[in-house]
């Protein structure tokens, strides 16, 4: 079961390769075989090794949007994209560190060391926060290097990042953990919105 499992996933990851290659071409693909082989050769393994492996693990997240720019013609060293990508290796530490406060003994039970080992609740909230308020400076690097053009969309991201550190701060203090995750879960989806909205219109 586990070699047809095995050969299934080289399948697929093959066939979505060659469909990367195929729409968006061969950076694009080049990227998403980086990605793969990062995560599954790199991340994973480090995950029952280190309680940081959040932070080389988040550098898979920057593949989306780097593989969206080059196929749609951009460069790989555009300061527009790198500003993007900051903004996404940012976001993915106080992602998964909120989540292990929901979720930190289901995977210790499963064998993966979590930051629950390395911090008390209370130092580990706090990390995650400055981790959160880092995250919501970061956006503003968007319209400061020209992702977004419109004057609103900078003032969008500002009050957006001030309302999410109000927010985690109220809820990493009560210990709503299921609720401080979903919010940063939805300011990632404000923040894309707000560059899509930009430049649409």
């Amino acid at each position: 079961m586990r070699q047809r499992l095995i050969t299934l996933a080289f399948i697929v990851a093959a066939v979505g390769l060659a469909i990367m290659f195929k729409a968006g071409g061969a950076a694009a693909a080049l990227i998403g075989a980086a990605a793969v082989t990062w995560y599954n050769g790199v991340y994973t393994p480090l995950k029952r090794v280190s309680a940081f492996a959040v932070v080389p693990g988040a550098l898979v997240g920057v593949a989306a949007p780097a593989i969206g720019w080059v196929s749609a013609g951009g460069s790989i060293a555009d300061g527009r994209l790198l500003a993007l990508c900051f903004f996404w290796l940012m976001w993915q530490v106080p992602h998964f560190s909120l989540l292990i406060m929901k979720h930190g003994a289901e995977y210790e039970s499963a064998g993966i060391p979590t930051l629950g080992r390395v911090f008390s609740p209370a130092q580990l909230a706090r990390v995650s926060f400055v981790w959160i308020a880092a995250t919501a400076a970061s956006a503003l690097l968007i319209p400061i290097f020209g992702v977004s053009g419109s004057p609103w969309a900078g003032i969008a991201l500002a009050v957006a990042g001030a309302a999410l550190c109000a927010y985690e701060w109220r809820s990493l203090w009560r210990r709503a953990f299921a609720s401080a995750f979903y919010a940063m879960s939805s300011y990632a989806v404000a923040v894309g919105a707000v560059v899509i909205a930009d430049a649409v219109w």
